[in-house]
C-alpha cells in the first residue's frame, strides 16, 4: 500500500474507529488493501495510542496521525512483508498496465520489467533503474509461445511463486 492509499483509508475510518483505538485497541493492515480495528496484540496493528502521547480527542489524535502517515506506513512495512494478497492485488494491477510478457525472459535474458517492492508498493522497475536487475521476474529455461507466456505469468503470480521470490529475496530484511 501507499502513502496516498494508506491517507485515503485513514480519512474513510469513521470517529468510533478512532475512538476504540484510544480506548485500547488498534487500526489493522487487512491483506495491504483495507483497514479496521482490532485487538493490540494482533501481528498486523499498525496503529495504536500510545501512552506517552498526550492525546486527548478523537479529533487531535487522527490529526497527529495523518500528520505522521509517511512514518506510520514507513515504520510498519519496515517489520511486515506484504501479504500474498496485497502483494498479488498489485502484481495483477502493474501486469495489466505493462503487458504480462513484460515479467518473464528466457534464462540469461532480462525482461521488460521487473517486479521490486519499495515499502508497501509493488513497482515495475525498467532497465534504466539500478533496483532492475534485483527485481522479481519469471524465467523461462527456454523460449516458448507468447500464449504460453501470458498463461505461465499468470499463474506464477496466483500459485503464489512470484510471491515466495519477493519473499525469498527481503529473508534476511524480515527474518533477521
Amino acid at each position: 500500500m501507499n502513502e496516498l492509499k494508506f491517507t485515503d483509508l485513514l480519512q474513510q475510518l469513521d470517529d468510533t474507529a478512532w475512538q476504540h483505538v484510544l480506548d485500547g485497541q488498534a487500526i489493522l493492515m487487512v491483506d495491504d488493501l483495507v483497514l479496521e480495528t482490532g485487538d493490540l496484540s494482533d501481528p498486523r496493528v499498525i496503529i495504536k495510542a500510545s501512552a506517552s502521547e498526550d492525546i486527548s480527542s478523537v479529533d487531535e489524535f487522527k490529526q497527529h496521525i495523518l500528520d505522521n502517515t509517511a512514518k506510520v506506513l514507513s515504520n510498519y512495512y519496515w517489520i511486515h512483508p506484504l501479504t500474498l494478497a496485497g502483494f498479488n492485488h498489485q502484481v495483477k494491477a502493474l501486469i495489466g498496465q505493462k503487458g504480462v510478457g513484460n515479467f518473464a525472459a528466457i534464462s540469461g535474458k532480462m525482461p521488460g520489467y521487473t517486479l521490486f517492492v519499495d515499502g508497501g508498493e509493488v513497482v515495475a522497475e525498467t532497465p534504466d533503474s539500478p533496483r532492475f536487475r534485483y527485481g522479481a521476474f519469471l524465467e523461462f529455461e527456454r523460449t516458448v509461445a507468447n500464449e504460453l507466456i501470458e498463461s505461465t505469468v499468470k499463474k506464477w503470480v496466483e500459485r503464489g511463486d512470484a510471491y515466495e521470490l519477493y519473499l525469498n529475496m527481503n529473508v534476511c530484511r524480515y527474518n533477521c
